[in-house]
């Protein structure tokens, strides 16, 4: 009897001692113990119910970046982070790979052959392939030498995109096929034309302007060039203040979408003292706006850097309503900085190597469309300047 009791008691206790360890999982604010074999699968098991609670509960006491160990023998070991420099080192980092192995090839072959490059073509193709990186983890190298046709993306078809889950992180909730091929063409087309439209124009109206193209290669030069020529670019991208304003310029001239139609959801007036209401169509002009001497003075017509800098030598901002490239509001654009360091990158690594020569006697225009791609796009010879 004595004996039973005593098992009885052992068992209970046992019982106890398990519901606590339970109960310990489940409320346990701090980073969960790695188990032999089994990892921290428990943990994550028992807060399923609250994952994303517990999952940034870790982080925060693990300041932001956390390894996840599971079975050993399943391959499951992951490192979550919500640090922001992590996220941008990550991103980041496929920029200058993608410039070494994709772009500077590239140039060189062009170079070393004589060729004459559409920089249109150029530039299209290489952030066609950063976007297809970054979205989806593949890289289907349309900027390879002879420009090969474009392969046809199709989510859903190929198991590289089918493991590729950020968007379904993003968005929350269970995304189908359909949907998450739209998500995928609109941050792609976003990507693609704002950076290769942009690019393409800004050598074109370098080409114009030899003075400001002086005083990039200057400040390349002054802060890029370590010893030995090693290219510094992404770790000193900051400093390249007369560059980024040279970006702003041409953006305020060829905004990449020149006007967008806009449906207002009351009736209001204007500041101009139009009304306006739930049927009004209106068209803002953005491609305009760059250009009225009401806005930005009268030397509008004249690209000048200068204008984007402060008498300290650092960027000025504009307000988004009169700098309206990247919009405003809810719909500002959430890439504007990714955007920048690719410019920024891409233009640094091609002026501090190579000459370009735009082809004279071109007809440069842009193509009627909502996007302000140049209608024959623009021919220009390269030149290695370690020649």
């Amino acid at each position: 009897m004595i004996a039973a009791l005593l098992g009885y008691l052992g068992y209970l206790v046992m019982a106890t001692y398990f519901l606590y360890s339970c109960h310990l999982f489940i409320t346990s604010r701090g980073v969960p113990k790695s188990w032999p074999l089994i990892g921290m699968t428990p943990a994550m098991l028992l807060n399923f119910h609250r994952l994303l609670d517990r999952v940034t509960e870790i982080l925060e006491k693990s300041k932001g970046t956390f390894l996840y160990r599971g079975f050993w023998f399943t391959n499951t070991d992951f490192l979550a982070t919500s640090d922001p420099q992590n996220f941008h080192e990550l991103v980041n980092g496929i920029i200058p790979r993608q410039i070494e192995k994709g772009l500077i090839p590239i140039l060189e072959h062009v170079a070393e052959q004589g060729l004459v490059v559409n920089l249109q073509e150029l530039f299209m193709r290489q952030s066609f392939d950063l976007a297809t990186i970054i979205v989806y983890g593949y890289n289907p190298k349309s900027l390879s030498i002879g420009f090969p046709e474009i392969q046809q993306l199709n989510y859903g078809d190929n198991r590289e995109y089918q493991s590729f889950s950020f968007l379904k992180y993003l968005t929350r909730e269970e995304v189908t096929n359909k949907l998450m091929r739209d998500y995928s063409a609109n941050m792609i087309l976003a990507f693609e034309d704002t950076n290769s439209t942009v690019l393409t124009w800004f050598f074109w109206i370098l080409s114009k302007n030899p003075m400001a193209e002086k005083k990039i290669e200057e400040e390349l030069t002054r802060n890029l060039l370590v010893e030995g020529g090693d290219l510094q670019i992404l770790k000193e991208i900051n400093k390249l203040v007369y560059l980024h304003a040279a970006l702003c310029e041409t953006l305020r001239f060829f905004p990449p979408v020149p006007y967008e139609f806009r449906t207002p959801t009351r009736s209001d007036t204007l500041p101009s003292g139009h009304c306006v209401n739930e049927k009004t169509r209106i068209l803002v002009c953005t491609y305009a706006m760059g250009r009225m001497t009401s806005v930005w003075g009268e030397d509008c017509h004249e690209f000048k850097p200068e204008r984007w800098i402060t008498g300290e030598g650092k960027i000025k901002r504009e307000p988004p309503s009169k700098f309206f490239a990247f919009m405003s509001g809810p719909r500002m654009c959430m890439g504007k900085d990714l955007a920048f360091t690719l410019m920024k990158a891409t233009a640094a690594s091609i002026i501090l190597n190579y000459k370009l020569e735009v082809i004279p006697g071109q007809n440069v225009s842009p193509r009627p469309s909502v996007l302000l791609h140049m209608k024959h796009g623009v021919m220009a010879r390269i030149k290695s300047r370690r020649v």
